[in-house]
């Protein structure tokens, strides 16, 4: 359809906006990025966002109006962050919220310095498809015309007038997507990587790396994926479930958007700030989502360093120099001057530096040299079937450290766990090694041999890492399924085994969300959950997502309760008869209505698994034979393991008081996000307790006290049931569209999340046509 013979929508408001400055006179990029932008953005309830564009510079443009109306301080704030420009304004020490939590203002600069430099920028976008560069320009545009219309007087109150707000580049949000891409690899390593200094390492090898390998495990996102068949559907079509868990706060706020150019694609779901593109969602063909793979996506190589020179070290019996990398920064001190300071970095072959505890390690990511995740995502909103899905993953294979879990209207479901992985053999790994590889993180490596090097791949799109075709796929007819552990359990029927542990974990102990979630499927099917019927329904599939059922209270609470009214019964600690008290009341739940039982639960199994007694704790001990139903119970029968037990008890029963959680409160009265001064009470609670509704609970003795505000969990779910003749899609923004808190948008759909009332989403034209309140703008550039 052109805009010529574009209809005046009914029940719609229509407003012309036009203007003729080019991209070039708005700070917007260089004159050969400038286009003529023309969309039409509807809004339907709750602010969902449709744009529909004849080509891909009208798309961008329509998409990055729209986010800058919703959320435009957040991406000013993120831009000042990527520049590497926070303590030019608000000093060294302050701090800013990242996704693995603050981090001051002088290490965040620095580590932006080090991965947005001028050079991989200007490499990333040469790299960039053309649909891709012409997208990120119109999303420039569109934003920055909010920015300039609006004037910074009308700005919203976070960053109204603000000095440090100024229009974005295309160079900001190239940026912004090498930041998303490392997320998972290196961003975790950036305390060591952010002062590291070759002077610093007295030691040659050898000592404590615990600390290093705890900092590579941990993860910023992670994610539910659930696709159903034809052999598991009321329907005989497909069935997705997404449950992604992100940051509620900052640059990790997903965004509801439906994209049309007709003849190209017509697509709706949600995406990151700053993407122009779908990331989770589906048309009318099929759905997908995503889940946060366990793979290894970035490695790190001990070094050996010259004794008389500390800016060289070995490799296969040489020294090589470490590259260095000058970078300058603007700070402000306490007498308010900015001043300019110059730093030096190290690079080797094996990656950029970091120190730990006196030693040299060099940290590789092969996302640094991914610029392909857009055009990855840009294939599947384009695709038709799952065999284009297939085919565009394995050709462009641009996904940084995702599963895709898909399901088609024809009842065909698909797992992919083809992300950028570093090439490392099951061989390598036995040989250069230097700790155990676990599930997650970045494997620890000899970096004195090039035989320990990645590998190369003619057939994968860029050096050193695996092709697609070497990572674990699986397309059923009943189900697959993904909670971030290892592909291998992806349906148990099939178990799928991988070439090397870098890409995944044969007979990994899977967590409990895990097994929760392929436990409830499966009994769903094979009727032994005691509904009728051995199918699943829409309803039954958007049930599940938020039933809050806690698995490990259906491990271990039994026993627990046992020892309560056994052994423990004439025990006259008062700390544990209550512990007990409130563990015998609670429902198993973590709705809003859950008792203080479930803190202790929570806090006590923090207390086990980090302390005492760990892995003893359990009567049945771990069978890869049988992951689904091992290990579980307690070993109560063990005097040492039941004192134990009851010691961490009374402690958690401390530890929970302590932190606010009184039992006459509910969950609903100490979990809550706080939107323009009011409370929004929320439900879930820690993944540890395998919870699919995972949301972060903070009773360990290192969290904030409650009550407490969400700050990561759950954040965009979607339900779609496919089939030939019809599809059902269903969704809820946990945080909603927007980040202003004086958004009509800022709280509508966490409202709904907080009663578990999904929304029924507007795909058809049929459908947005009769929404209540659609509304319709033209803009033109």
């Amino acid at each position: 359809m052109s805009f010529a013979s574009t209809p005046r929508w009914p029940h719609a408001t229509v407003v012309f906006l036009s203007s003729v400055a080019l991209l070039a006179g708005c700070g917007g990029g260089d004159h050969k990025d400038a286009h003529h932008y023309r969309a039409d953005v509807r809004r339907t309830s709750y602010g969902i966002v449709h744009v529909r564009a004849d080509d891909e510079a009208g798309l961008g443009y329509g998409v990055g109006h729209a986010y800058a109306e919703d959320n435009l301080c957040l991406m000013a704030d993120q831009v000042l962050t990527l520049s590497g420009e926070r303590s030019r304004y608000f000093g060294e020490t302050a701090t800013v919220e990242t996704p693995l939590g603050p981090v001051d203002n002088r290490s965040m600069d620095r580590y932006m310095k080090l991965l947005g430099d001028d050079t991989s920028v200007r490499a990333a976008w040469t790299a960039y498809s053309p649909d891709i560069q012409t997208l990120l320009s119109g999303y420039v545009a569109g934003f920055n015309r909010v920015l300039r219309d609006q004037g910074s007087a009308q700005w919203p109150k976070a960053c109204r007038g603000a000095a440090w707000v100024r229009p974005i580049a295309k160079e900001d949000l190239v940026r912004l997507m090498r930041f998303y891409a490392t997320l998972d690899g290196l961003l975790p390593l950036l305390p060591l990587i952010v002062d590291a200094n070759p002077a610093t390492a007295t030691a040659t090898g050898g000592g404590p790396v615990a600390s290093l390998r705890t900092l590579g495990s941990r993860l910023a996102t992670a994610s539910n994926a659930l696709a159903l068949g034809s052999e598991a559907t009321d329907t005989g079509g497909g069935m997705l479930l997404g449950q992604p868990h992100f940051g509620w706060r900052g640059i990790l706020r997903m965004y509801q958007v439906h994209l049309t150019v007709p003849g190209r694609m017509d697509v709706m779901g949600a995406s990151l700030p700053g993407m122009p593109v779908v990331a989770i969602g589906f048309n009318d063909r099929f759905a997908w989502s995503h889940t946060t793979s366990a793979i290894a996506h970035a490695t790190v190589y001990r070094l050996k360093l010259d004794p008389n020179d500390p800016t060289r070290y070995e490799v296969d019996g040489q020294y090589r120099p470490m590259q260095r990398r000058i970078i300058e920064r603007s700070v402000r001190g306490a007498d308010g001057k900015v001043r300019t300071v110059s730093e030096t970095f190290y690079l080797t072959d094996f990656g950029w530096l970091a120190i730990e505890k006196g030693q040299a390690f060099a940290v590789r990511d092969p996302n640094l040299d991914n610029h392909r995740m857009l055009d990855h995502w840009l294939a599947l909103d384009r695709a038709q079937d799952l065999e284009a899905v297939k085919a565009a993953v394995r050709r462009v294979q641009g996904d940084p450290w995702n599963n895709l879990v898909a399901a088609d209207r024809e009842g065909r479901t698909l797992f992919m766990g083809a992300s950028v992985v570093p090439r490392l053999t099951a061989e390598q790994l036995t040989a250069c090694a230097l700790s155990p590889n676990t599930q997650t993180g970045a494997p620890l490596l000899d970096g004195t041999t090039t035989t320990c090097a990645w590998q190369n791949d003619p057939a994968a799109p860029q050096p050193g890492i695996f092709a697609a075709a070497d990572i674990p796929a699986l397309e059923r007819r009943d189900f697959v399924h993904n909670s971030n552990n290892s592909a291998w359990l992806t349906n148990p029927a099939a178990p799928l085994l991988a070439a090397s542990p870098v890409i995944s974990q044969d007979g990994e102990v899977p967590d409990l969300r895990t097994r929760l979630g392929l436990l409830q499927v499966i009994q769903r099917l094979d009727g032994s959950d005691g509904e009728a019927g051995r199918r699943m329904s829409i309803e039954q599939v958007k049930a599940f997502a938020l039933n809050n059922r806690v698995h490990l209270a259906d491990l271990v609470l039994d026993d627990l309760l046992a020892a309560c009214d056994g052994p423990w019964k004439r025990d006259t600690d008062a700390d544990l008869r209550e512990g007990c008290g409130a563990l015998h009341a609670w429902n198993r739940k973590a709705d809003l209505d859950a008792g203080v039982g479930l803190g202790y639960l929570d806090a006590w199994w923090f207390l086990v698994r980090s302390t005492r007694p760990g892995d003893a704790a359990w009567r049945v001990p771990y069978d890869p034979a049988d992951p689904l139903h091992t290990p579980r119970g307690l070993a109560t029968d063990d005097a040492l393991v039941a004192t134990q037990l009851r010691d961490a008890l009374v402690l958690a029963v401390q530890r929970v008081r302590a932190a606010g959680w009184t039992p006459d409160k509910r969950l609903g009265d100490v979990q809550m996000t706080r939107i323009a001064g009011r409370s929004i009470p929320i439900h879930g609670a820690n993944d540890e307790l395998g919870v699919y509704n995972a949301q972060a609970l903070p009773v360990a003795p290192d969290e904030l006290p409650m009550p407490h505000e969400v700050f990561w969990g759950t954040s965009y779910l979607q339900a779609v049931s496919l089939r030939p003749d019809a599809i059902q899609a269903f969704g809820l923004l946990a945080y909603s569209q927007s980040s202003d808190p004086d958004s009509p948008h800022a709280a509508d759909q966490t409202e709904r999340f907080s009663r578990k009332q999904w929304i029924a989403l507007p795909f058809t034209e049929a459908q947005i046509l009769a929404d209540p309140s659609v509304e319709h703008r033209r803009l033109a550039e």
